[in-house]
């Protein structure tokens, strides 16, 4: 992930993409302390090629309490509610924490997914997201292009999935050096919702747009909505989304 201050060529934002790529890799990312400890122990007993991408710096501490077992391509479920469902990866999970108490706060349902395998990803589990809640955000701290937001959007498509995503990860470009709180602030995201095709009229694109707005606010006041457009594919409309200062990157135990 992002690393500050040790400079451009040291920022972690593509492992999960290349990683992803080779044949027989399986990619796992650990919520806390304890769960890199048992995903340490797992990999070494696993007999196949395991990648265990962790964060630097200081281990959340947080969910201590959550520690299921670690099984092949699964996931495990912290929160289960309905509502919008956030599908976060490794240190993701800490700030989808933080989200999910913000969202709580205006009465908003919210369940929370450790996803804890990038490579074999939860299918199941990501198709019970999408049929039990209206809304599935996935939060990953690596480029969007390769990712795992990329490679669950590309399969709610096969399930002919028609109703709203959210991926939230870092854009496609190179993290230029300087600490994390400057690298928050000059960082935009672009975030992708699928809608059915009969919801692109104007006043549905507009009403998605204010729901969009206040989501943001919700999250965090200095979050604003740059510009939105609409892309046409085969079976949906995307409707582009760019967010100034997003929030997946509140990553430091003061934050």
């Amino acid at each position: 992930g992002l690393v500050g201050a040790d400079g451009e060529t040291h920022q972690g934002i593509f492992d999960l993409s290349f990683l992803s790529s080779i044949p027989n890799m399986h990619i796992m990312a650990p919520k806390n302390k304890w769960e890199l400890s048992d995903m340490m122990k797992y990999a070494v007993a696993a007999g196949c090629p395991i990648a265990v991408r962790y964060p630097k710096g200081e281990a959340y501490t947080g969910l201590k309490e959550f520690r299921a077992p670690i099984s092949m391509g699964k996931s495990e479920w912290i929160y289960k509610e309905g509502g919008i469902a956030l599908l976060a990866v490794g240190s993701m999970v800490k700030t989808a924490v933080t989200v999910r108490e913000a969202l709580k706060e205006k009465g908003l349902p919210v369940s929370l997914v450790n996803v804890r395998f990038v490579k074999p990803f939860d299918k199941e589990m990501v198709k019970q997201a999408a049929e039990e809640h209206d809304f599935v955000i996935t939060l990953e701290e690596n480029t969007a292009n390769g990712g795992f937001g990329e490679g669950v959007r590309a399969y709610l498509e096969e399930c002919n999935y028609r109703g709203k995503f959210l991926s939230v990860a870092i854009p496609d470009c190179y993290v230029e050096h300087g600490s994390v709180e400057q690298l928050k602030k000059e960082l935009h995201c672009e975030a992708v919702i699928h809608m059915d095709p009969i919801c692109i009229h104007d006043p549905e694109v507009n009403a998605m747009k204010e729901k969009v707005c206040g989501f943001l606010r919700d999250i965090d006041p200095v979050l604003t909505l740059h510009d939105f457009r609409t892309v046409k594919g085969p079976t949906h409309t995307n409707i582009i989304f760019d967010v100034v200062k997003p929030y997946r990157f509140s990553l430091s135990d003061e934050e």
